[in-house]
């Protein structure tokens, strides 16, 4: 009875997996990884079911095929993996997920019986595709017209991205296209709408790439039904297709380590860019985010990084503003995290599954048999050829698919049903089974309401409720997603609340799982100042300003530090570094921080009675020149301000005895010291929205000479 409620539950479970590319996140955060959920809740959840299956004595525990073994060679890889990871709370992510493919492969090889059987799960497996092809063209119609050209490529919302979708959508093109070539009558009509749908789909996304993978997709279909008379000759060649996929593996696997091999490519695919009219300046970041891959993977290439630790480690080397999610490339991105084993094993994976495929081609005589290993055949060769820019085999959606592929393809040819396992060897299984699932689907639960945490900490923020969007953030930071966010998010809440102490350990906590984010330098600064420790935000700032040079603010903060640290004149030296390293594109903005730091300095000397010292003097003269410097450069919505602030430093210059001779022989010395000299506007005028005026009383032998000549 137990055994045959498991397998009743097990086949719902796994129609339930097939709805992977309808999965919506109602709250909108990381579409991609409610896809990723719920594959992994599903498969783990079918591993188990299928343990109790065995163990109620209702086998259609088959005995696993060469691709699936792969599988699960590389998911237990991927679980040794987290010893070493940087962050094993990603990296046990990732392994759920392909723990969850290999019970989705297990799931289907089980419980599909024969070809007809293939072919139900095929259908099924399409009619979802089109229905969210369906729903989220409607979806990218309504969001493009309010999305200007330069984001659109996010105008997906099943998928987020629209690079995921033609990925996802380009794995359909050859099912349907093998399917309709055997139809008749409805069936081929029904086939060919179809088809013109995912183009036109494709079309809409403006996805050039998917297009040519809809092409190969259809080109490689129509190929192996010219030819399909001749695949029997690949049956008398046995050690020669062996030899041939071994080849294949190892090729695959050393080419990436190939200076050559990648010059070689690189050239390829700058031409191919060239021929089809594709954007350079956005095909461009690929070639270097392979290049920075490759040197990721000469640090360990035969451990990798760990399973789904690509992101973390990535920032290690290459500056970037936002973190780069994947390699854009699946061999490169199993390399750098599972390094060479885990390479070998994928591409092994994707070799035996071609095999097995192929042979199925060569053998069958049956011309709907044939029309399902032909779709599936060009299915898998797309879905490899997607992975050389993009990575479908990290992809929920097209990942559910290659597992599906995986399983239906043991029952190609099938004729009679599985045979029960004595008691012998179906108790060990099924213990084995549910000792595997148990914990798996226990961790995967755990972490499952973090949309819902993360909406609801987000509410709190949006009313103002600070102390409970902490706290939300706290609760989906404890679920162990592997995920910095929540961390950051609840230390940049404390910072709000003034809790340097609860935000510095949120970063630090933040830091733990993304130890090589550049941002966090600033996020501790700005805790320590609150916590009034500027020497040690100064060394934190230091940290975000070498991590993002071309960002102007902890640049400004560091600065701003170093002055509460009473250290104004290391201010001054940063700043002043900063103009001379390049003096021709800095912005307005640090001339005008300069002029609050000298200025801060002459109030400081005024207040120890110090106010008409050469030293003093000297600050309020430079302070006075980089006031003028932003007038002539900065933003004209914020002239008023600084002009009032310049006048006034320019009222107490004019103050001091022998005005404006006693300051003039300031500035001429402070150029003969420095090399600053003195822009015009400097010496003689001020300048508001009526432009350039002079101050009367000035004397020059030969007048004052004409504004803006020199900036510095």
């Amino acid at each position: 009875m137990l055994g045959a409620l498991a397998t009743f539950t097990r086949r719902v479970v796994l129609g339930a997996v097939v709805l992977v590319p309808l999965a919506y996140d109602p709250h909108g955060f990381d579409t991609p990884g409610i896809k990723s959920l719920v594959l992994t809740l599903g498969g783990i959840a079918l591993l188990l079911l299928g343990g109790l299956a065995v163990l109620g004595g209702q086998t259609s525990a088959r005995r696993p095929r060469a691709p699936e073994l792969l599988l699960l060679a590389l998911t237990a890889w991927a679980a040794f993996s987290i010893g070493w990871a940087v962050n094993a709370q990603l990296a046990e992510t990732r392994t759920l997920a392909l723990l969850g493919m290999c019970g989705v492969a297990a799931a289907a090889r089980d419980l599909v019986p024969d070809s007809a059987g293939v072919r139900r799960w095929l259908l099924a497996l399409l009619t979802v595709g089109c229905a969210a092809v369906a729903i989220d063209a409607v979806a990218v119609v309504r969001e493009s017209a309010d999305l200007p050209d330069s984001i659109r490529k996010y105008a997906s919302i099943l998928f987020v991205h629209n690079n995921m979708a033609s990925s996802y959508v380009i794995l359909l093109v050859p099912l349907i296209a093998a399917l309709t070539l055997v139809s008749r009558g409805v069936g081929r009509f029904v086939g060919l709408a179809a088809l013109a749908g995912l183009v036109g789909y494709l079309l809409l996304l403006r996805s050039r790439a998917g297009l040519a993978g809809a092409a190969l997709g259809l080109a490689l279909v129509g190929l192996l039904y010219v030819g399909r008379a001749r695949m029997r000759a690949i049956q008398s060649h046995k050690l020669g297709w062996s030899v041939g996929i071994v080849a294949l593996v190892l090729l695959g696997a050393l080419l990436p380590l190939s200076e050559r091999a990648r010059g070689l490519a690189k050239d390829g695919f700058y031409r191919g860019v060239n021929l089809i009219g594709l954007d350079v300046w956005d095909s461009q970041f690929r070639p270097r985010l392979w290049a920075k891959t490759i040197e990721m993977v000469k640090q360990d290439p035969v451990r990798g990084v760990g399973a789904g630790n690509f992101p973390v480690n990535y920032a290690r080397y290459e500056r970037q503003k936002i973190a780069k999610p994947h390699a854009h490339n699946d061999e490169l991105q199993v390399l750098a995290e599972l390094g060479l084993p885990g390479l070998v094993l994928f591409l092994g994976l994707l070799a035996a599954l071609a095999g097995a495929l192929v042979h199925r081609l060569a053998s069958t005589e049956d011309p709907a048999d044939w029309s399902l290993a032909a779709g599936m055949t060009g299915s898998l060769a797309v879905f490899v050829a997607g992975g050389i820019f993009e990575v479908p085999f990290a992809l929920a959606a097209t990942a559910t698919h290659l597992a599906l592929l995986i399983g239906l393809s043991a029952a190609l040819g099938r004729a009679t049903p599985a045979a029960a396992s004595g008691p012998a060897t179906r108790v060990p299984l099924g213990l084995l089974m549910l000792l595997v699932a148990v914990p798996a689907l226990l961790m995967t639960l755990r972490r499952a309401p973090g949309s819902e945490l993360r909406a609801e900490a987000e509410q709190h923020r949006e009313a103002g409720r600070l102390e409970q969007a902490f706290e939300s953030y706290q609760a989906v930071a404890a679920l162990g997603t592997g995920s910095a966010v929540p961390h950051r998010e609840a230390g940049l809440i404390a910072l709000q609340l003034g809790d340097g102490e609860r935000a510095l350990e949120q970063f630090g906590a933040a830091r733990a799982l993304w130890p090589f984010g550049k941002e966090y330098g600033e996020y501790e600064g700005d805790a320590l100042m609150l916590l009034e420790r500027y020497d040690e935000a100064v060394d934190a700032y230091h940290e975000a300003v070498l991590g993002h040079p071309s960002r102007s603010a902890p640049l400004f903060k560091q600065a701003a530090a170093l002055e509460r640290a009473d250290r104004p004149y290391e201010a001054i030296e940063l700043l002043t570094h900063e103009i001379r390293a390049d003096p021709q594109n800095i912005g307005a903005d640090v001339f005008w921080q300069l002029a609050l730091v000298w200025r801060r300095v002459a109030d400081e000397l005024e207040g120890r009675g110090e106010g008409t010292t050469e030293e003093c003097v000297r600050a309020l003269v430079v302070a006075r020149h980089f006031h003028a410097v932003f007038l002539q450069d900065g933003e004209p919505s914020q002239r008023e301000a600084v002009n009032e602030s310049y006048k006034h430093v320019t009222h107490r210059l004019q103050l001091l005895a022998g005005s404006p001779d006693s300051w003039w022989k300031t500035t001429y010395q402070d150029f003969l010291d420095d090399g600053w000299p003195m822009p015009a506007t400097a010496l003689y005028s001020s300048m508001d929205e009526d432009g350039v005026k002079l101050y009367p009383g000035w004397h020059e032998p030969e007048g004052p000479p004409p504004p803006r000549t020199m900036r510095y």
